[in-house]
């Protein structure tokens, strides 16, 4: 004791004091860190756990199930399955038998806080889950591959059914016009959505390939029901109103020849005209059956178009005339869904074009705007008039088929490509490099050019379609004497004599002189609402060539 006390005294109770409070305090530090580490493999194992179940989380079952029932019909990937199963009852065995014993290893050296080896195994912890992780996703990839084709073809059906749908919709909104005449086009809508659930059936069995087809043969029938519903109404409108007027006319006539003494059986009259009514009945007969190849198709009709619209008689009056048509082209095609690209303008210094050049692109684009070809004539009072005087100008449009290259021949060594720096406005691009393009073609001497477009290479491939559309338009009208007759009138010098429809603004009045048709609604027909015109024209052209006129 006397010992322990003079030990005290020469290290002195003070310092002891301060001694016995630096080993409290690493031993708590030591308790505290140990306390830290632990709670910090401790979090760990919870982010390596939440790990493990996300990877396990993902669907490698599910879609290995939909690989074995796609495995039953399709024998090739039959091997690939049995593969598949095999990298699946690996990727679990390692999971459990492996990583998952780790965890539990790393987990019980925690309770019972053995530090020492933990550190080492949490390393090759990370490493085996980054393994786990990877397997798991390669092969859920592979099987995905698989899969996809039944997805795909999902995706197909929607499709399908979204322009049966569309079909449907259109039916309906002409529905009045023709189900008189087509009494049976109920059955085969029931017919297509029986070939629906049908459809469905074979996705349920896994039957893709057969699936695939089929659901080609309902495509190609709903794409027969929308063609003929596009031209239902205006082939009942010919063999409703057009031929009945032609047999009354020519009834009439007979009557008035057979009063006057006439002999009609040398004309052989009245056969004639009973060869008629047959053909009449014979077409009625042939729409009720959806029976519409009576007459001969464009084969451009489906083509988008490249317009011009030319500024003529009138001088500024005619280019502001010429800047409305634009305007009017562009809402009638914004009403259809189609879309417009400028090519080329050139603006009047009073307002509108002298010319302007665009694209026009959809479906069925040229089947329409073909009959807009032609001379334009304004009678309105311009804004410059100051005695309020009516002035009357003109402004020509140009509608051709836009054509690929592989519909026209041309060789790149008869092309001259140059650049130049777009005039007008467009901002520091286009007054500071060459960007618009022109494209002559030697051998006839036609020229395209295009200054609209966001770049260079945007601008060469409007001049290109430009000039395809009018190479094949020259050579179109150099065939015959009667083309080219065609192909000169349909544009004309642009004199006020030459017209094809008149836009009267004092009368709003709009008369088309090719079919004698007068619509007292200007206002309507320059805000693009053409459909009227439009149907008119097409019902008089299938008229003309139902009688073998055209």
């Amino acid at each position: 004791m006397d010992k322990i006390m003079e030990i005290i005294e020469k290290i002195g109770t003070r310092n002891l004091i301060f001694a016995g409070i630096g080993l409290v305090v690493l031993i708590v530090f030591l308790f505290v860190y140990r306390g830290l580490r632990i709670r910090k493999y401790r979090k760990l194992i919870v982010d390596v756990e939440n790990k493990m179940n996300a990877v396990k989380s993902l669907p490698l079952q599910y879609r290995l199930g939909r690989v074995q029932s796609i495995s039953k019909n399709m024998p090739e990937v039959s091997e690939l399955y049995e593969q598949y199963a095999q990298e699946f009852e690996r990727i679990c065995e390692y999971q459990k038998n492996e990583l998952g014993i780790l965890v539990n290893e790393v987990d019980e050296q925690l309770f019972y806080g053995k530090l020492r080896k933990v550190s080492k195994k949490m390393k090759q912890l990370d490493e085996m889950l980054i393994v786990y992780e990877k397997d798991s996703q390669e092969l859920l990839e592979k099987i995905e591959k698989i899969t996809e084709i039944e997805n795909v073809q999902r995706i197909e059906i929607i499709r399908v059914k979204e322009m049966y749908r569309e079909t449907i919709d259109h039916f309906e909104s002409i529905r009045f016009k023709v189900e008189e005449f087509v009494p049976n086009l109920l059955d085969i809508f029931n017919e297509i959505d029986d070939s629906f659930v049908k459809l469905e059936g074979m996705m349920n069995n896994q039957l893709f390939e057969d699936a695939k087809e089929f659901t080609k043969d309902i495509e190609a029938k709903v794409i027969w029901v929308n063609q003929r519903l596009e031209d239902l109404p205006s082939y009942i409108a010919v063999v409703r109103q057009y031929m009945p007027k032609k047999v009354a006319h020519i009834q009439g006539l007979i009557q008035i020849m057979t009063e006057e003494k006439f002999s009609l059986n040398q004309l052989d009259a009245y056969n004639r005209l009973n060869m008629i009514q047959t053909t009449l009945e014979e077409s009625i007969g042939h729409i009720k059956k959806l029976e519409l190849e009576l007459i001969p198709k464009d084969p451009n009709d489906n083509k988008n178009v490249i317009m011009e619209i030319r500024g003529a008689a009138g001088g500024d009056e005619g280019n502001i005339f010429a800047g409305d048509l634009y305007r009017m082209y562009v809402k009638y095609a914004e009403s259809q869904g189609w879309k417009v690209e400028v090519m080329e303008a050139e603006e009047s210094e009073a307002g509108g074009f002298s010319l302007i050049s665009f694209n026009v692109i959809g479906d069925g684009v040229y089947g329409k705007l073909k009959y807009e070809s032609g001379s334009h004539r304004v009678q309105r009072v311009p804004k410059t008039e100051t005695q309020g005087r009516v002035h009357t100008s003109t402004a020509t449009v140009l509608v051709m088929p836009e054509m690929e290259e592989v519909d026209v021949q041309i060789n790149k060594s008869d092309l001259r490509i140059d650049t130049y720096r777009a005039s007008g406005a467009g901002g520091q691009h286009i007054n500071k490099t060459d960007s618009a393009v022109r494209i002559t073609h030697l051998p006839t001497g036609i020229v395209a050019t295009s200054q609209d477009g966001r770049s260079q290479h945007d601008n060469r491939d409007k001049a290109m379609k430009a000039l395809v559309a009018r190479v094949y338009d020259y050579f179109q009208s150099q065939q015959t004497e009667a083309i080219d007759s065609e192909r000169k009138s349909k544009v004309g010098t642009g004199d006020r004599a030459e017209k094809i429809r008149t836009y009267n603004y004092p009368q709003n009045r709009v008369t088309d002189h090719r079919i004698g048709l007068t619509i007292q609604q200007l206002d309507r027909i320059i805000e693009g609402k053409l459909d009227d015109i439009i149907t008119a024209l097409i019902n008089e052209d299938q008229r003309l060539k139902l009688e073998g006129q055209k």
